[in-house]
């Protein structure tokens, strides 16, 4: 918001038509056609501008702003006629006092106290934008924009360790879940293997860390868990889990992050004749697979030393898996084995064979005999209030007519009706949007966000920090819907959603993915989330 209102304010205090100024510089000015960003919002502008019931070729002025910002989020002063117009607009509108203030601090970042406005300005606009750097944080502070407009965010920002601090109190498990902790325990304790088979929302990451830890000080002379994720998303939700329990089971206890090419010290001993380590090593199936294919001696002696291994979203890389697992069932006295999985169903056989092979055929769920029929768990948990109704809607409850042929990607105007009408005829709040595209994703974040629905785009791509700002925007319900590709079906926790939009065509509702992305709206009033959640599923669903 505060950057449209910047970008607004430029056009009025420097006496600019908004559509003219920014129809110029997309096309001609200063060269600037051939930009990429210049391409970047001739293409949102194309795809937006019917929906949205624009005139042929133009856009209206109140929407100019919000249209850039839409469409550039973050990276506004990338584009270098935008860096000139707001730092232009900074200094024009200043007092005397300011503006010879703001000149000096911008001159001394830019090297040369003499030039005159003219040469700054065009300075500032033509040099190469380069982030995280003085000149790029003095812009900002020129702007008064917040630093996150002028960084590159890296993982690097979390650290590599952190201890735990101890504390008063904590929930009380519920007796589900303290059947399958009882469960995992006798697992850990004897050293043997199993996959615990939970849905999503039920808590399978506070049960896993429960059972490890009671029994992590007394059987494992108080270390020596290695936990292994597939996305990083799944590693940082292990290590909050782990900072917020080891405050009252086990406190002082060190918890590495051994993920996003960061590599913490590690203390490695000696107890009883077996090489060991303190604390808990949390890290990401692709930096361990490459760490030990490299030779990274790190990870070796984790592998070689761990009490306990979790395998996180166990039945995904099932060949590199087999032979992991097969590698720890060498050494003289193997770790506990802990796979854990939302959807343990596989629609390949051959997959069903691995996971079997892998965990021993012993599966662990939240009823008892719940390894037959694992619908019989998921109904008992929504009886519980665990989990979430789900209420299924089609095209015809939406009113929504769909052109495109079934193989094919709905066009941003249908995906932007079927998502419009889902929010508006059922007054849903909080929407979860999973597209069949990066871009589809980033045109209908732009679109929607224009329509006057607060929205915001995720994909692979988005720095770490902005990831985890615009999921805690989305939590909070500071945005209605969040647009994301390929990002969000694990890992992800935002117990008030209350509509689940998938865009991707399936014939198979019951795939692994599918049901991944379904989960993410079914955390039930008992653990904070909502009664029922409505889903809309392309080809389920229409």
């Amino acid at each position: 918001m505060l950057a449209t209102e910047l970008i607004d304010q430029a056009f009025q205090e420097l006496n600019i038509a908004p559509w003219d100024w920014l129809n110029s510089v997309l096309h001609n000015a200063a060269g600037y056609g051939e930009h990429p960003t210049s391409e970047g919002l001739r293409s949102h502008h194309r795809k937006v501008a019917k929906p949205l019931g624009w005139g042929r070729g133009s856009i209206p002025d109140e929407q100019v702003a919000p249209f850039i910002v839409a469409t550039l989020g973050f990276d506004i002063l990338r584009y270098p006629p935008l860096r000139r117009l707001l730092v232009e607009r900074a200094i024009e509108s200043s007092t005397t006092t300011v503006r010879e203030s703001l000149m000096r601090h911008l001159q001394s970042v830019y090297g040369d106290h003499e030039q005159c406005v003219v040469a700054l300005f065009d300075d500032i606009e033509h040099r190469e934008w380069r982030p995280s750097t003085p000149e790029a944080r003095a812009v900002c502070d020129v702007l008064s924009l917040p630093s996150s407009f002028a960084i590159v965010n890296t993982s690097g920002e979390l650290p590599e360790m952190e201890m735990s601090e101890p504390i008063q109190t904590l929930s009380e498990l519920t007796d589900f879940q303290r059947h399958v902790v009882s469960e995992m325990e006798s697992v850990t304790s004897e050293n043997r293997t199993a996959m615990l088979c939970m849905p999503t929302g039920a808590g399978k990451t506070r049960t896993t860390v429960e059972a490890l830890l009671n029994v992590m000080p007394s059987h494992w002379n108080g270390g020596g868990i290695l936990w292994i994720a597939d996305r990083q998303e799944l590693c940082e939700q292990a290590v909050q889990t782990f900072l917020y329990i080891t405050k009252f089971r086990a406190p002082r206890t060190p918890i590495y992050r051994v993920w996003g090419g960061r590599a913490p010290k590690i203390e490695f001993r000696t107890h009883s004749g077996q090489l060991t380590f303190r604390g808990i090593a949390v890290t990401s199936t692709q930096q361990l697979r490459r760490r030990l294919h490299d030779g990274d001696i790190t990870s070796i002696r984790l592998q070689e030393s761990c009490n306990a291994v979790v395998i996180d979203e166990a039945h995904r890389n099932l060949d590199w898996l087999t032979s992991f697992v097969d590698e720890l069932r060498k050494r003289k006295e193997p770790p506990a084995i802990l796979g854990l999985s939302a959807t343990p169903s596989r629609r390949i056989r051959n997959e069903t064979a691995q996971l079997t092979h892998i965990f021993d055929e012993q599966f662990i769920t939240p009823i008892p005999e719940g390894e037959n029929d694992f619908t019989q768990a998921i109904e008992y948990l929504q009886s519980e209030r665990v989990l979430a109704k789900r209420i299924d809607v089609t095209v015809n409850d939406l009113g929504v007519e769909l052109e495109s042929n079934y193989t094919e990607p709905l066009t941003v105007s249908e995906a932007f009706r079927v998502i419009s009408n889902f929010a508006e005829k059922l007054e849903l709040a909080s929407i979860l949007v999973f597209a069949e595209s990066v871009q589809q994703s980033k045109e209908l974040a732009v679109l929607l966000t224009l329509a006057g629905y607060p929205t915001q785009h995720l994909d692979g791509s988005t720095p770490t920090n902005r990831r985890a700002n615009l999921i805690e925007d989305f939590r909070e319900n500071r945005l209605r819907i969040l647009t994301n590709f390929d990002i969000l079906t694990t890992g992800f926790d935002a117990p008030k959603t209350d509509g689940v939009v998938i865009l991707r065509a399936t014939e198979d509702i019951n795939q692994p993915l599918i049901t991944q992305m379904i989960g993410r709206g079914l955390r039930g009033p008992r653990f904070g989330g909502t009664d029922e959640c409505h889903f809309f599923i392309r080809g389920a669903a229409t």
